[in-house]
């Protein structure tokens, strides 16, 4: 696996509808990489995220991450693994549609923590495939780089972690043209199925 690292960089800016950048702050990822066996590399994938000011509230009501951030932190995670699974060409004639997602707060995360979201496949359908998806708080910015990956469950990322929260996101494999569901193609899937979910992985509407 070879991971791919941004250090101090950030996800693209959000859109609204007449394609004007808005006024969400950016997300800044410290490192992206696959987090999968090797038969499966994308099966899991980790963003590596540094929490900052611009995570709180707009009207500073609060010293943790606003509840919002945390569906730009995951928003960011997916959009590094549609870049690697192909998924976010949008010349293609088909695509992945986020279809349900479900997200459960389990603890506050205090700027400038540092957060790991990893994301990973748990079942795969005809059309549909589920991820597991958790954040989990390393807590103070070290100063020092990340350094690779290490075991399951935890996150691959290094330092001690607290789960920080937890859910589950459905994407359905579709005709861009049309929205009409497909099988997912099996050269995509033997890239991020690798037959089984990993070892402490939680069970799909756990």
């Amino acid at each position: 696996m070879n991971p791919s690292h941004s250090p101090l960089t950030t996800a693209e800016p959000a859109h609204d509808e007449s394609g004007t950048p808005s006024r969400v702050p950016s997300v800044i990822v410290l490192q992206g990489q696959a987090a999968g066996p090797t038969s499966a590399p994308l099966q899991a994938y980790e963003l590596l995220i540094q929490t900052g000011e611009h995570d709180w509230p707009e009207d500073h009501f609060s010293d943790h991450v606003n509840n919002a951030r945390y569906f730009a932190f995951i928003n960011a995670a997916f959009q590094g693994w549609y870049r690697e699974t192909g998924l976010r060409d949008r010349t293609a004639r088909h695509s992945a549609v986020m279809a349900r997602s479900e997200w459960n707060f389990l603890r506050e995360v205090k700027p400038p923590a540092q957060v790991v979201c990893r994301i990973e496949v748990i079942k795969v359908g005809r059309a549909s495939l589920v991820h597991a998806v958790r954040i989990f708080d390393r807590g103070l910015h070290s100063g020092v780089p990340p350094a690779g990956l290490a075991a399951e469950p935890q996150p691959a990322m290094p330092g001690e972690a607290r789960l920080a929260g937890r859910g589950q996101i459905t994407h359905v494999y579709v005709e861009r043209a049309t929205k009409t569901s497909l099988p997912w193609p099996e050269p995509l899937l033997q890239r991020i199925w690798s037959g089984a979910a990993l070892p402490g992985a939680p069970e799909p509407g756990a």
